[in-house]
């Protein structure tokens, strides 16, 4: 190759590079004024930056944003960890929610794109950073420990198993020190799934807001579509429309896991005070058992049953109010509601579940052993018919029917020597 060929190449690189900076910059420049952005520059390095201010009345699927304002402390420390409890107000929440590179999570995955959402005074408060070229990355970090520092509640979806983990590498491998302090960090999905646990098919957010929310979004952009918007973005595409959708698709989320913390908040107070309807947004379907875990984990029992015994008509909520009364002494209530789960279980686990609770507490507190037998061969009936129909499934059965027949003999024992 000669020095014609090499100053050749050089240049036709130039042009590439030149070109694609200026359709960066157009897309960039395109989102900032449709959205009123900034971009914050020092030596080489550039961020954009996205303010904007969501009303208090606005309403996301069904959800008034107002109810954050109402969000009371003892609520949300139900929601937390049982390890994890803080006096919490709504200024102190810090929803976050970022767009990566990929899915991997692993060193070789960036964030370009971070929004951040606080309950602010005035209204809901979204500010949205993004990654202009790789090598910002540096002054990208800076701003956002702005935010992240020691002193906000976290809360994301999912963000405790990726989004938190995320950034930590990006600190760590950009040599920066990271606040790492275990903040009180509010993860969604896993309250998602205790609240509408057997209810939800699935528990993407896109499926949650559907369905808890009711809110469908229009004319966002797949999630597995964004990664790509911003590679192209690097190479210099034509993208400034679909990077515009990428900075609403991030809002959405937002202003989403807002909308299912007030939904959620607003489904175990209904519990509580047992008058769902006097509660704003707590309509809709939820597994009141399961919930009322959230209840019980915190050492707020009264809380608990109250929740549950405004469901008191299935069976898993009847099995957990008698453990509960079982647990606090409260033998004749746990009775009471063994023997209504033994009349409405279909599940024959069920049924042998409340039938041997039954017997147990007929025996050993009660002293009916009568009435302790009557409900061991009951629950041996019912197995044996259940065998009769359903043969190969019943063998799993075995050692419940071993107990069943050891139960009953020394139940005739006992009535044998009175």
């Amino acid at each position: 190759m000669n020095r014609l060929d090499i100053f050749d190449r050089a240049r036709s690189r130039q042009t590439h590079d030149l070109q694609r900076k200026i359709l960066q910059n157009r897309s960039l420049e395109y989102v900032k004024e449709k959205l009123g952005g900034e971009i914050i520059e020092r030596d080489s390095s550039s961020v954009l930056t996205i303010r904007s201010t969501v009303p208090k009345h606005f309403k996301h699927g069904e959800i008034v944003l107002e109810g954050a304002y109402s969000l009371d402390s003892e609520m949300l420390n139900l929601l937390l960890p049982k390890t994890e409890s803080s006096i919490i107000n709504p200024s102190d929440l810090l929803f976050f929610d970022i767009e990566t590179t990929g899915l991997s999570g692993g060193a070789g995955t960036n964030v370009f794109l971070i929004g951040f959402l606080r309950i602010m005074g005035e209204g809901i408060e979204i500010v949205q950073y993004f990654l202009s070229n790789l090598s910002s990355e540096p002054l990208f970090l800076y701003h956002l420990h702005e935010h992240l520092k020691s002193g906000s509640v976290l809360v994301s979806y999912n963000g405790k198993g990726y989004d938190y983990n995320v950034i930590k590498n990006r600190y760590i491998l950009n040599g920066f020190p990271f606040n790492d302090i275990n903040p009180v960090h509010l993860d969604l999905l896993f309250t998602s799934r205790r609240i509408w646990k057997g209810i939800f098919p699935d528990f993407s957010l896109k499926t949650v807001e559907r369905l808890a929310l009711n809110y469908g979004r229009s004319d966002d952009i797949p999630g597995f579509r964004i990664p790509d918007v911003y590679f192209d973005y690097l190479r210099g595409r034509d993208v400034a429309s679909d990077l515009y959708t990428v900075f609403f698709h991030n809002k959405l989320d937002l202003l989403s896991l807002l909308a299912l913390l007030i939904k959620q908040i607003a489904l175990l107070r209904s519990g509580k005070e047992m008058d769902g309807e006097s509660v704003p947004g707590a309509g809709g379907p939820f597994n009141p058992a399961s919930a009322s875990d959230l209840f019980i984990r915190k050492g707020y029992s009264s809380e608990a049953k109250n929740l549950l015994k405004s469901h008191a008509d299935r069976a898993d909520v009847l099995k957990r109010l008698g453990l509960i009364c079982k647990r606090q002494g409260e033998y004749r209530q746990a009775l009471d509601f063994f023997k209504n789960m033994a009349e409405r279980a279909i599940d024959i686990a069920d049924y042998l579940f409340s039938s041997t609770e039954v017997a147990k507490l007929y025996e050993h507190v009660f002293k009916d052993i009568e009435g302790a037998l009557t409900y061991a061969e009951k629950g041996l009936e019912r197995l044996e018919r259940y065998g009769y129909f359903y043969p190969e499934p019943c063998d799993r059965f075995e050692q419940e029917r071993f107990l069943i027949e050891k139960r009953i003999s020394r139940l005739k024992r006992k009535l044998s020597s009175y």
